[in-house]
């Protein structure tokens, strides 16, 4: 029989999260529950988001190798406005390779590309994973948007776990062999307020569709 955990939250209690309520049963005694979900604390407070396309191509300007300017357009990524009062934590992107043309030009790898002191007026207001309404305060990106008031270049960080493909043949029929589509975050991106972070392909290529969602989380700065 698993023993039932008391619902408090994993590390220091403070100015993020708060201390969370002890509730008692009818005989005063600390209630446990075995219900933990993992993303259960940010959820029921509000602090996640997310958004995502559908099976949609990639273009050239989702490319490194196209340029890293105000004209990129992020295969998946979040904006931070200046003086937004929260930073934005990656929590998990998802890139499913939904459709694949004949004789396709692979993407080459998934990267990481960031950006500080930006001023960006473009982006997607995200959707709350509680009330279902769309009132991200960052602003996210798939496929379709540039980063439109960008100064200067997005950095290359660092690539992805997320799985590519190789070239498809010249049958009209592709058959793919599954590969990563997710990578999980969990805290270790922090995007401050006029930051940008980007995932980005390497090679232009508009023969690969894909279907996306980035989840990420909304946190108070402490004041």
């Amino acid at each position: 029989m698993p023993i039932p955990a008391v619902n408090q939250i994993v590390g220091s209690k403070g100015q993020f999260l708060g201390t969370p309520p002890t509730t008692a049963d009818q005989q005063n005694a600390t209630a446990v529950s075995e219900f933990n979900a993992r993303f259960y604390q940010l959820g029921i407070r509000g602090y996640l988001f997310h958004y995502g396309i559908s099976n949609t191509a990639l273009v050239a300007a989702n490319a490194i190798a196209t340029g890293v300017t105000a004209t990129a357009q992020p295969v998946l990524g979040l904006y931070n406005p200046l003086n937004s009062g929260v930073v934005l934590v990656p929590v998990k992107i998802s890139l499913v390779l939904s459709t694949v043309a004949n004789t396709a030009v692979a993407p080459g790898g998934f990267m990481q590309l960031t950006a500080t002191n930006q001023t960006v007026t473009t982006g997607t207001t995200g959707y709350n994973t509680y009330s279902f309404a769309q009132n991200s305060t960052g602003k996210a990106f798939s496929i379709s948007t540039a980063l439109t008031g960008l100064t200067g270049s997005l950095t290359t960080v660092c690539g992805t776990t997320i799985g590519t493909m190789n070239a498809a043949g010249a049958a009209t029929a592709v058959t793919l062999t599954p590969s990563n589509g997710e990578e999980y975050y969990e805290g270790a991106v922090v995007v401050q307020p006029g930051s940008v972070w980007a995932i980005m392909n390497q090679v232009s290529t508009t023969t690969n569709s894909y279907t996306t969602r980035i989840l990420w989380a909304e946190i108070p700065l402490p004041t």
